[in-house]
């Protein structure tokens, strides 16, 4: 029997294979463009995944209904957590303002300043229907607010909710969160879980600036002065390059490389 094939066929983006659907047979991209299945947020036809939950572009509806359950009943947990552990954290410590701890329980530890719908507060549901990686930016931002206004035993205290969502949402490249997470680590000061962060980055891309950045700013917390050095001269030399690329990471963190490159050239 001969087998043909039909030229008019479309082509997978990201495989180049013929498609007949949506998605492809092959890899499992999807072929035009249309919203995950479990978030509702936009896919662009050659993705694979959904770059807000990370659901497959080509998963069923029931399974994916059944994750995002299960990832809500998650989320609760840790604000319950969180809130029994400030419960306690306050009665030792009294560290906190009441004003710090009542936002944390009803989410605000993870908004940026303004109120939900309504003028109330985020409540642990609306939490919930987030995607892990905004409250990830969240939690991360009052992490930071907590460390330059000198409250270590609160940073201390956060750092690890803030790791504990970070390893269910990491991905190999995502050198971005990578970065925010060695910031947390070196906050906490927990520099073995910095330095894990500098040496993943560094090993897949030895002059991204971030990993530069990290490195060195690891290097001198542990009284590592020459290592740090050596790291700013690497910083300063690849930076025109690096920046050249335009990654949306050096975008983001633009602030920060350049007090880092002032500091680097003794400026």
């Amino acid at each position: 029997m001969t087998v043909t094939h039909d030229s008019t066929l479309a082509r997978c983006p990201n495989c180049d294979r013929p498609v007949r659907g949506r998605y492809c047979a092959n890899c499992g991209a999807t072929t035009e463009a249309t919203a995950c299945i479990a978030c509702d947020a936009p896919l662009e036809p050659g993705d694979r995944h959904c770059s807000q939950c990370g659901e497959s572009a080509s998963g069923s509806p029931r399974l994916a209904r059944a994750r995002q359950g299960q990832r809500t009943a998650w989320i609760v947990a840790v604000i319950a957590f969180v809130a029994l552990g400030l419960t306690v954290l306050l009665k030792k410590a009294g560290e906190m303002r009441a004003t710090d701890a009542a936002a944390v329980v009803d989410g605000g530890a993870m908004q940026t300043g303004a109120p939900a719908a309504g003028g109330s507060r985020l409540s642990a549901q609306d939490l919930a229907s987030m995607p892990p990686r905004e409250i990830l930016n969240r939690l991360f931002n009052r992490i930071m607010m907590l460390h330059e206004e000198g409250k270590a035993d609160s940073v201390r205290f956060f750092a690890p909710m803030f790791m504990t969502i970070y390893q269910r949402e990491v991905q190999p490249g995502d050198i971005d969160l990578r970065y925010d997470m060695g910031t947390v680590a070196n906050a906490a000061g927990m520099l073995d879980e910095e330095k894990a962060q500098v040496d993943t980055v560094l090993a897949a891309a030895p002059d991204h600036l971030l990993g530069l950045l990290m490195a060195a700013r690891n290097a001198r917390a542990r009284g590592l002065e020459a290592d740090a050095k050596r790291y700013e001269r690497r910083l300063v030399e690849v930076a025109a390059t690096e920046r050249a690329k335009q990654l949306p990471e050096y975008l983001s963190h633009e602030n920060e490389l350049e007090d880092a490159l002032r500091r680097a050239r003794g400026q």
